[in-house]
């Protein structure tokens, strides 16, 4: 072989090898190519993401997808959602099924198990709802069954506020439904989240009471899971959190999306 071809050979293998590994770190350039971006949006977790009783969804989520598409595109619309509940958001992410997941997550940290957390765009005291008449004072927590969503850290905080000698025993759901059922069934004793989604699930079903965690506690703090690479990507992702709604109008919308969510049938 000519050493022109020899080079040029060379050259074609490490374009191969090249485009290999940014294919295989950087999965998200194919929304640039496709014209849309795909976003993993909430299952079933108000305020974020439910579906509407009409057809379609609705929630913080999807207001966020719609907001990156018009970053990207110009065009709101250019934007296809896939609904993931928690267990299946990385999943999705690493199988390159979505460019970006807004779903709930949150997490104290900015990295995680190869990923990055874009955000926050959205933060909130949390609470707890048990079921009416069956938790009186902290106190009763002690070695009772309480849940908390995966891919969310408020456990902690209620670890913190609880008195010295409480210890509940904590429990994982990757369903907000299925955790919601056993509470007012009477097998869980409280589930903690964020304030807007426990206000929606005590105005959704009336079994249900709240209590506020105090005002010390830190907020929780949702994400926007991105896998690295995509500079780009992340910073359309920042322009498009810094696009939603902010103070009394966020309030606003949460509460409207909360009402949407009554109408909305939650999967188990």
């Amino acid at each position: 072989m000519a050493p022109r071809r020899r080079v040029l050979a060379v050259v074609a293998v490490l374009l191969v090898v090249a485009c290999g590994r940014v294919q295989a770190q950087d999965g998200g350039l194919r929304s640039h190519t496709h014209g849309y971006v795909t976003v993993g949006v909430s299952l079933w977790y108000p305020p974020f993401g439910f579906p509407l009783a009409t057809g379609g969804w609705s929630g913080l989520d999807v207001a966020f997808a719609h907001d990156l598409a018009t970053v990207m595109f110009g065009d709101p619309s250019n934007v296809r959602l896939l609904p993931l509940s928690p267990g299946d958001r990385l999943a999705a992410l690493d199988a390159g099924e979505v460019d970006v997941v807004a779903a709930g997550f949150s997490h104290p940290s900015n990295t995680m198990a190869g990923v990055i957390l874009v955000g926050p765009y959205f933060s909130a005291p949390m609470a707890v709802a048990t079921r009416i008449g069956t938790v009186h004072d902290w106190a009763d927590l002690d070695g009772e069954l309480v849940a908390y969503m995966v891919g969310t850290n408020p456990r902690s905080a209620l670890a913190a506020v609880l008195p010295q000698g409480v210890h509940p025993v904590y429990v994982a759901f990757a369903s907000l439904a299925a955790a919601v059922h056993d509470v007012t069934l009477g097998r869980i004793a409280a589930l903690v989240g964020p304030e807007p989604t426990i206000e929606a699930l005590v105005e959704r079903d009336s079994g249900l009471a709240s209590r506020n965690l105090p005002t010390s506690v830190p907020r929780e703090q949702f994400w926007v899971m991105v896998r690295p690479g995509d500079s780009a990507l992340v910073h359309s992702v920042h322009e498009a959190i810094a696009r939603l709604p902010q103070g009394p109008a966020l309030q606003t919308a949460i509460a409207a999306w909360n009402r949407e969510a009554l109408g909305s049938t939650p999967p188990l």
